[in-house]
């Protein structure tokens, strides 16, 4: 994989922000960290639905992210790294969000993944729906 930064808890928003360029350039799409741009990230992960998570791993690392950082700034996630026992139950990633009022967390990357591989029954905006209720 060939990433623009590390895959880190303090690269994730950096890495986000890569993703609304890239949206920008490559899709005419504008992309702003709402809860709505999600379905707009959807449409995108689904034209790689069929190249596959393999061939767009980059790609997908990067959305995974963005949708990430929607939910840090919308929904009160943070980043932070995974333990050993996460990375097992997460897919290896290094990191996930988690919101510390209820516990919850979420491995946004592995979601972006799981939308590439398995098409639109893996939407990104549901998953956020799910993941900002309270």
């Amino acid at each position: 994989m060939s990433l623009p930064v590390p895959l880190t808890v303090e690269t994730a928003a950096a890495l986000a922000d890569s993703v609304v360029d890239a949206a920008r350039q490559l899709n005419g799409v504008e992309l702003d960290f709402s809860e709505a741009s999600l379905a707009q990230v959807d449409a995108i992960l689904d034209e790689f639905h069929e190249i596959g998570s393999r061939a767009t791993a980059s790609a997908t690392v990067a959305f995974g992210a963005y949708i990430g950082e929607v939910l840090v700034r919308n929904a009160g996630y943070r980043w932070r790294d995974t333990t050993a026992e996460e990375r097992d139950l997460y897919g290896g990633w290094p990191m996930v969000v988690a919101r510390d009022a209820d516990q919850k967390v979420a491995n946004p990357i592995g979601k972006a993944f799981k939308r590439v591989d398995n098409g639109p029954g893996e939407g990104v905006a549901f998953f956020y729906t799910v993941m900002a209720q309270s």
